[in-house]
Parts: structure tokens; C-alpha cells; sequence
């Protein structure tokens, strides 16, 4: 229901309707499986937290334990392939689009197409757009990636 009203044509040029959006969305905190240290942490780094865990591991378990619990779950695009049977939505941040050349702190991304193919239901692209010289045409060769994709 949120996600359709957010990729409506227009839908971010009313500001009154994006707030109400966003205040929406603020009361998902307890519908949303939080894994945020697993989008961006590197796999050597995990192991040293985590007792030697893998990163796959840990989010098979944690996403497991969310089924059932929350409707959606924050997860890094790399583990889409193995969670996507769960009745569980997916939300992934550090989508990158692929003319995004850039660097940042995300080291666990995808492009919009690969986050899609792999079973993503929310894409969350922020830098890549907002730190755009030219917001408008970065907005909108991503959403032709995105469209392109499905």
C-alpha cells in the first residue's frame, strides 16, 4: 500500500503527501525487521563481531526468527537469493544504480535490476539521487533501470 503510493508518478512533488508518507512510515518500527548492521558491514569484520558467524548465516536466522513477527525485513541485496522463499517483504538499502560511480560506506550493494531480480520489494537509493548534481536526471535514469527491470 505504502510502496504503490511512493512509486506513483508525481507522488514526491506533493510535499503535503510525502509528509503524511514519511509520518507512515515512522510507525512501521514495529512491523520492520531491523538487520541494518548487515547491509553494511564487511564479511571479515562480521566474523570478528559476531564469533566467527558468517553474514549468510546470521541473516538466515535472523530473517527465520522475523517471518511471522514483522511484515517487512531490512536486509543487504547480497542475501536475497537465500531468504526469498520467507513470507517476509524486503526492504534493501545501499541499491546503487549502475551509473552511479561514486564511492561510500556501502560495501554490500546492488544495482536496482539485481536487487529486483532477487526478490527485493522496497529499494532504497538514496546518495546515488540526493548527492546528484542533477537530482531530476539521476531520479530519472534510475527509475529506467528500475522499470527496465521488471
Amino acid at each position: 500500500a505504502i510502496e504503490l503510493e511512493m512509486g506513483q508518478p508525481g507522488f514526491w512533488d506533493d510535499n503535503e503527501a510525502a509528509q503524511k508518507t514519511v509520518s507512515e512510515l515512522k510507525g512501521l518500527k514495529s512491523v520492520v525487521g531491523p538487520m541494518d548492521e548487515l547491509t553494511s558491514t564487511a564479511e571479515d569484520d562480521f566474523k570478528r563481531y559476531y564469533r566467527g558467524q558468517t553474514i549468510s548465516e546470521t541473516v538466515e536466522q535472523m530473517a527465520r526468527d522475523a517471518q511471522g513477527k514483522y511484515e517487512y525485513l531490512v536486509c543487504s541485496p547480497k542475501e536475497l537469493k537465500q531468504i526469498g522463499s520467507l513470507q517476509i517483504k524486503i526492504i534493501c538499502p545501499g541499491v546503487r544504480p549502475s551509473w552511479y560511480t561514486a564511492g561510500d560506506d556501502q560495501t554490500r550493494t546492488a544495482t536496482p535490476a539485481d536487487a529486483i531480480r532477487g526478490g527485493a520489494d522496497l529499494l532504497v537509493i538514496g546518495r546515488p539521487i540526493l548527492n546528484a548534481a542533477d537530482m531530476v536526471d539521476a531520479l530519472e535514469r534510475t527509475n529506467a533501470e528500475i522499470e527496465a527491470a521488471r
